[in-house]
């Protein structure tokens, strides 16, 4: 009688401690997703991130490029890249070319 007492002893020992280590893996894969679910969307968002840095930087460019236009010196260098003179000024023409 006693030697079936430590058999079924033994046996719900083992049993609560199978049963404690399945709701513990559980809950550890429960616990873990947030992590893995930020680890895939990691690669996208740095992708995002670098694309977003780009964008400014180009914005930065083009308001400098703005900025150097809205002086006269700026105006007067994009007139001379269209080809045009000053009011007092010649074309210089080169034969040949």
């Amino acid at each position: 009688m006693r030697i079936r007492r430590r058999r079924r002893a033994r046996l719900g020992i083992l049993l609560s401690y199978i049963l404690t280590c399945l709701i513990c893996g559980w809950l550890g894969v429960r616990m873990a997703y947030p992590f893995v679910l930020a680890e895939r969307w990691r690669v996208p968002n740095d992708a995002l991130e670098r694309e977003v840095l780009q964008l400014r930087l180009e914005n930065q460019r083009a308001e400098r490029a703005v900025k150097e236009q809205d002086t006269d010196t700026g105006i007067m260098r994009a007139a001379r890249r269209l080809g045009w003179v000053a009011h007092n000024e010649q074309r210089l023409r080169i034969p040949g070319m």
